[in-house]
């Protein structure tokens, strides 16, 4: 494989190579080191460092990776900090008339693995549903291996009337429009794009205290719930959705959204790389 990169490589004369995950960056990596070509990696989580031994710079996402191959010996300037991005376009903060109607749309997206929590905002929901003031609906976009354990558990916890499977999400700037909060359960998020998504969506958020959005968010710009606690959950929704101060922090998410993480503002900080690595000269050719 690597002599089979070589001849592309060799073909194709790239300035600098960009490489995703760990197979990658090792095969690509020694590729590249092999004709003296600078290579990128971008890592997705906190990863073994043997397979980016021949990358020249590697590009974490959270300071949270960056403090781990730190750990692992590798030196800070071969370590780039960038985040992921969205490109949603920004969509200022709805104050829905869900208080004034009785019943609230609480909304949530991603793989269906465990992981990602979704068994816990079931559960949550049980919790919420004895609330005889008002309603909810919970509706959960996405798809994978737990779907059935999932609806299973809907029938279980007997919220089938409150929950709705929506399928993959294709446009997800729509499927969040008339949310009123946003729940990211996940047991584990080494980032999360679906926050930078609910950001640019102006929707209030609740995340579990995971490693990704601790990073993204702070008290300013969202509201963080205990990790596999799902009536804490229950307790920290309810306070959301009681309080139009979620508003607030959607408004400063979406602020902080567009200092960071548009597609703009990051794609410019590759190119600033990848001039260091290439020079100016080679990138205008």
């Amino acid at each position: 494989t690597i002599r089979a990169l070589r001849r592309s490589l060799l073909a194709f004369d790239p300035d600098v190579i960009q490489c995703h995950l760990s197979r990658a960056s090792c095969l690509g990596g020694a590729a590249g080191a092999s004709l003296g070509i600078p290579v990128v990696a971008k890592t997705h989580n906190l990863v073994n460092p043997k397979y980016y031994r021949n990358v020249t710079k590697i590009v974490v996402t959270t300071k949270a990776q960056r403090n781990h191959l730190l750990q692992h010996g590798i030196k800070p300037e071969r370590l780039r900090l960038i985040p992921n991005f969205c490109s949603i376009k920004p969509s200022p903060p709805k104050r829905n008339l869900s208080k004034e109607q009785g019943h609230f749309r609480i909304k949530s997206l991603g793989r269906f693995v465990k992981k990602k929590g979704f068994d816990n905002l079931l559960r949550a929901t049980s919790f919420l549903k004895a609330r005889s003031d008002w309603g909810l609906t919970l509706s959960l976009g996405g798809h994978g291996p737990e779907l059935f354990d999932l609806q299973k558990l809907v029938e279980e916890l007997d919220i089938a009337p409150q929950v709705e499977f929506c399928g993959w999400v294709e446009n997800v700037s729509q499927f969040l429009a008339d949310a009123d909060l946003f729940v990211l359960p996940s047991r584990d998020e080494p980032f999360g794009i679906v926050i930078l998504e609910a950001m640019a969506s102006g929707v209030p958020i609740l995340a579990t205290k995971t490693q990704g959005p601790l990073e993204i968010l702070d008290k300013t710009t969202g509201t963080f719930t205990s990790i596999d606690d799902p009536k804490q959950m229950a307790i920290d929704i309810e306070n959301l959705l009681e309080n139009d101060y979620r508003y607030t922090l959607a408004s400063q998410a979406m602020a902080r959204f567009e200092k960071f993480y548009t597609s703009e503002k990051v794609c410019e900080r590759y190119c600033v790389l990848f001039r260091e690595l290439a020079g100016e000269e080679a990138l205008r050719r």
